[in-house]
Parts: C-alpha cells; structure tokens; sequence
C-alpha cells in the first residue's frame, strides 16, 4: 500500500497468473485516474464517481490515453451468444507495448454500514461475460498483434455515514479506515459487500484506494436523506489472456 498525504493510500495485488505487463498496464491506468478524481475535486468540490458509472469514464479515459499507445472508446464488436451473432460494443480497445488490450468497466456503490445497494457480483459476471463472448474470428481480424488481454474491472465505491466533528479527528479517520495488508482486509471488504466464494476464486486482481482526508467530505445523493462520504474506492477485476 502506498501511502501519500495528498493522494491517500492506493495499493495493488494481483494473482500470479496475471502477466506482467498487464499488471503495469491497469495499475499504471488506475494510478492516473484516481489523479483526475482528486484534480476534478480540487476545481469543483465534487466526486467523479459521485454520479455512476459514465461521469467515471469522464476521468478513466484521459488514464487510458495517457497509458496506451493507442486506444478507443464504444468500439464496435461482435458477439456470439446462443450461436448467433451480435454486434455490440467494447468500453476501451486498447494498443499497449505490441498488445491488444480489451477492457470493460463497471461501477457500483457498496454502504459499510451493513446494506449492499448494488449487484457488484453479478456486474463482475457480465464483464466477464461480454469479453469472453466477443467472437475469436473477430478479434483475429481486428487485432494488430498477436498477444491479446482481457480486463474485466467492477469499481466498487464505499460509502458511509460520518458526521463533520469526526472528519476533524485524523485517529478517528485511520480506525475507520481499517488500514492493514492488503490481503486479509480485501477478503473481509469483498465478503462484505455480498460476493461469494465462487466469484471471488475469478477474481485475480485487487486494488483499493482509500481517498485523502480532504476529500472526505458531507455529500447529499439523490434519494438518501442522511450525508453520506465516500471514503474508499476498491477495485476488482478478471485479467486473461487468449
């Protein structure tokens, strides 16, 4: 976990059967879009995640511009399901290092307090899903290279109660937080928000970003009558390779 005081805290764990590259690749691309977050917070006091998951791509796709040598946005694809063949469209396809990178993104939001206000279990499912229905014969036809990576990515947003009097007090913020290793304290995130046993053995990437104190602040969402901060973005993800 790598501790900064503007940027908070952002760690990374991946599987071993996630390649090297493709580890640089997504770290590198979440490194600078949690950067655009707190830049887009700085100018207007608001969170990008704040209203679901298109403002999101607001601030993932100057990341992925940033990263790749090449990249687009909605590419258009086709997918077989139930033998016949659809069209339909990829979030990013990415150039990277002589690699075709297909990526698709889903966001959620997760309350700590007890309540899940999302499907994050089924969302990583259907990302999966969409990759891996996209036609091999397609893909061949499009690719510029021969190595191709499959990223399914959930961001899943945590948010809670907290009143103004405890955002004054840094020890209050550090025990909530919850700040330990990476591996036992994901686990216990992950069950927390409602995904089983079985979806977690497909996951074999882990980041969390623990937002900087000043950007823990009050914010008032649609339908919720109580304040509500979000102080931690965790990311999950389903990285292969055909």
């Amino acid at each position: 976990m790598v501790k900064h005081e503007k940027r908070g805290r952002l760690g990374f764990k991946t599987s071993r059967d996630v390649s090297r590259i493709a580890r640089e690749f997504i770290i590198e691309v979440l490194e600078f879009t949690t950067k655009n977050c707190m830049k887009h917070f700085q100018y207007t006091n608001r969170y990008t995640f704040f209203e679901g998951e298109l403002p999101f791509h607001s601030v993932m796709c100057p990341a992925v511009s940033k990263v790749a040598d090449s990249f687009i946005m909605e590419y258009p694809i086709k997918r077989k399901k139930n033998e016949k063949e659809l069209i339909g469209r990829l979030d990013y396809y990415a150039h990277y290092r002589d690699i075709d990178i297909l990526l698709e993104l889903k966001l959620n939001t997760f309350n700590t307090y007890g309540k899940s206000s999302t499907r994050t279990e089924e969302d990583l499912q259907i990302a999966i899903t969409q990759l891996k229905e996209i036609s091999k014969s397609h893909i061949n036809e499009i690719a510029l290279n021969e190595r191709k990576i499959l990223i399914a990515l959930v961001a899943i947003v945590f948010q809670d109660t907290m009143y103004d009097k405890d955002l004054e007090t840094k020890d209050y913020i550090k025990n909530y937080l919850n700040l330990k290793s990476l591996n036992g304290n994901y686990q216990n995130l992950l069950r927390g928000s409602g995904i089983s046993k079985r979806t977690l053995n497909k996951i074999n990437f882990l980041g969390r970003w623990d937002l900087p104190i000043n950007m823990l602040k009050q914010s008032k969402k649609r339908n919720i009558k109580t304040p509500v901060i979000y102080p931690q973005v965790v990311f999950i993800g389903n990285i292969s390779e055909i």
